[in-house]
């Protein structure tokens, strides 16, 4: 089975949405939008990361050293944790 694709306007739209609606929920605003929660989650992620250029389609998402280094260096800083309990 082939995997969906979804255009960057559409997963911009569901990032939106649960941004303006923070008593929905990953899983109310997935059903919403009939994908997974962990999907939306993941969009969520990219977008808080990358910003809405992030979600655009991208075969080949290359980053350099740099950017790696303060990545980490901020997630050890800022105390992020991606796994949530």
């Amino acid at each position: 089975m082939k995997k969906k694709r979804y255009s960057q306007t559409f997963k911009l739209k569901v990032v939106l949405h649960y941004l303006s609606h923070p008593d929905c929920g990953y899983s109310r605003t997935a059903s919403l939008f009939g994908l997974h929660r962990n999907l939306v989650n993941k969009w969520i992620d990219i977008y808080r990361v990358h910003g809405e250029h992030g979600l655009k389609k991208s075969l080949n998402r290359s980053y350099s050293f740099e950017f790696k280094k303060n990545v980490v260096l901020t997630i050890h800083t800022k105390d992020f944790h991606y796994l949530k309990p």
